[in-house]
């Protein structure tokens, strides 16, 4: 059998960022049992995207459900992430990627993305963003 010959395919046209991006990544780093942010840094004359983010963690004493956000001050989305019964079961990861990003409302603006405690006992809890500014 033969297979089809794939032409080289040049890098510039795979990018995974518009041309003159500056790549963004956050991290709330681990929180227990309190609030984790991320946020997406303003920069002078630019906007700030948000390609998406990951919300991961485990349980507290008591199953719940808490609305995380995504907001740049002017806009926000919500999202709700459950969390379940027992100070070291694991959450089911929140992914979340946007195509196509989402801009800052204005220059200089960040975007931030914010989870709630995730409750009594939770010992970890991490918000993790990545985007772009041009």
């Amino acid at each position: 059998m033969t297979y089809p010959v794939v032409p080289d395919v040049p890098a510039a046209s795979v990018a995974p960022y518009p041309a003159g991006a500056t790549p963004l990544v956050a991290s709330s780093g681990n929180q227990a049992a309190a609030t984790a942010a991320a946020t997406l840094a303003a920069a002078s004359g630019k906007y700030t995207y948000i390609t998406g983010f990951e919300i991961v963690g485990t349980g507290a004493t008591a199953a719940s459900v808490v609305n995380a956000t995504v907001s740049d001050g002017t806009w926000t989305e919500t999202f709700p992430v459950g969390v379940v019964a027992g100070v070291n079961a694991q959450n089911s990861p929140l992914v979340v990627e946007f195509n196509p990003p989402l801009r800052s409302s204005a220059v200089n603006t960040a975007i931030t993305v914010t989870c709630p405690s995730l409750g009594s006992g939770n010992t970890n809890n991490c918000v993790n963003a990545h985007g772009y500014q041009l």
